[in-house]
């Protein structure tokens, strides 16, 4: 249970700062999905390298996402 309850801290905090600093810096949550890592399954959806293309996509396309929670894909999560 506290686990949830801090992950849903960190978003609240997010879209906060984006709420408070809109004039200075863009702030998003991702939902980076389930990666392949050292410490995970070799069966996880994505490798680091999958993962990482996917994330510099986004950041060269922010419009819109300000405060927001998304996944990979740039689909917006619904708190």
């Amino acid at each position: 249970m506290a686990y949830r309850a801090s992950k849903a801290a960190l978003n609240m905090l997010a879209q906060c700062l984006s709420f408070d600093y809109r004039d200075k810096v863009r702030v998003f949550s991702i939902h980076p999905g389930w990666i392949r890592t050292k410490s995970s399954s070799q069966l996880a959806t994505y490798s680091v390298e999958e993962f990482s293309d996917r994330f510099l996509k986004i950041l060269n396309n922010l419009d819109g996402l300000d405060g927001k929670f998304i996944d990979t894909f740039e689909m917006i999560i619904d708190w």
